[in-house]
């Protein structure tokens, strides 16, 4: 588990709410039958103000006006007929209760409703950020239990360990690491023809060309025709080559964004993500629910928790990246490009590599690389969940 905070106490889950929040949670802000409420009035008396807003409702039919037969409106108090189907069940301040149109209260009290509203909704958005700081730390202690797990089950030290293994491949893990970013993972081979049929007719039309031709012409004897020949010959190969570029694909290759994080940064990045999300759950659980009140505080509690589970997330990510990486069909992908880029003219590696499954050889078999026996992805359900809740 992550270590306990030092100077702070965890407040359990039975403590966490203040009287007065617990009865805000509790609270009921939407009505779906506003006109069965008792003491409803349907005119206001002259001199009539408000005192607070008991309830919200919206009672708009499927489709709208274009279905009114099925709902029709309900009374507004300000109107003294029925013209809404959305608006506010508010108390006055003799205690009557009536129901106004949601614009047909500010038009009734004016600044006075404009203030009751706000407090209206405010307090339905304390509410809101409440249930949402309950929900999270509900499942504080599962996410703290997994990413203990995560800690434990090896997977990240293996994953710096084959990453540094694969390094020593010679040119192999730089040319793959350029592949998955410039080609989008495809593995292919380049490779060039030179077409000296092409190239000698451009020469015959060149001036030089018919220079050395009447020399071969001219010849007295055989070794100066040789050696007239070898001298058009020399001069042939002098000219800029007419070549053609082939590009032959071998295949796509899977879990290339392990090559995007640097030699031993996995299991530092772990170190980074339980301090940062440690930090977070400890914001959390040793918190009542009056400190939530504040806008800010929130959204830095929520960051803070934020950036360690994507720090998680990502991490994870990486391991399945090399589950593809390392699968046998991969591998052997991966090693018939290695055995056809070693023939062209300009080798991105400096050997090949061959596989046996899911492990990966050097061509002359001084390195081998392979993921442990008991490797396997770990899975994260609860801090998937987290994040989910969580949002961008």
């Amino acid at each position: 588990m992550l270590p306990a905070p030092r100077h702070r106490r965890c407040v359990p889950p039975e403590e966490f709410l203040t009287p007065p929040d617990y009865l805000l949670t509790q609270r009921e802000f939407d009505t779906p039958d506003p006109e069965g409420l008792p003491g409803l009035v349907e005119e206001l008396a002259d001199g009539a103000a408000v005192h607070n807003i008991h309830y919200r409702y919206d009672v708009t039919p499927e489709g709208g006006m274009r279905n009114r037969e099925r709902r029709p409106f309900i009374h507004c108090a300000h109107c003294e007929a029925a013209r809404h189907w959305r608006g506010f069940v508010i108390e006055l301040t003799n205690g009557a209760m009536a129901l106004v149109g949601e614009d047909c209260g500010e038009k009734q009290f004016g600044l006075d409703f404009r203030r009751v509203a706000t407090d209206f909704h405010a307090a339905l958005g304390l509410q809101s950020d409440l249930r949402r700081v309950m929900e999270i730390r509900a499942m504080l202690p599962a996410c703290e239990s997994e990413l203990d797990a995560l800690r434990r089950c090896g997977a990240m030290p293996a994953f710096d360990a084959y990453m540094a293994a694969l390094r020593r491949f010679g040119r192999l893990a730089a040319a793959l690491q350029r592949i998955a970013e410039q080609q989008d993972g495809v593995l292919a081979c380049t490779s060039y023809r030179r077409d000296r049929e092409a190239e000698a007719r451009r020469a015959e039309v060149l001036p030089a060309a018919r220079h050395y031709l009447e020399k071969i012409a001219g010849a007295q004897t055989d070794f100066m025709r040789r050696q007239r020949l070898e001298e058009y010959q020399n001069w042939l190969d002098s000219q800029p080559p007419i070549e053609h570029k082939t590009v032959e694909q071998i295949g796509r290759m899977k879990g290339g964004g392990i090559f995007v994080m640097a030699p031993g940064a996995m299991v530092k990045s772990m170190g980074v993500a339980r301090e940062v999300l440690g930090a977070g759950i400890e914001l959390f659980q040793c918190s009542h629910s009056d400190d939530w009140h504040n806008k800010k505080r929130l959204r830095r509690g929520l960051g803070t928790l934020r950036q360690g589970v994507d720090l998680v997330h990502r991490a994870v990510a990486m391991l399945a990246e090399l589950d593809r990486f390392t699968g046998a069909e991969n591998l052997a992908l991966v090693a018939a490009w290695s055995q056809r880029e070693i023939e062209c003219p300009q080798p991105r590696i400096g050997r090949a590599v061959k596989v046996n499954g899911r492990i990966l050889i050097d061509e002359d078999e001084d390195e081998a690389v392979a993921l442990p026996a008991n490797w396997v992805v770990p899975a994260t359900p609860c801090l998937d969940a987290l994040r989910t809740v969580l949002g961008e």
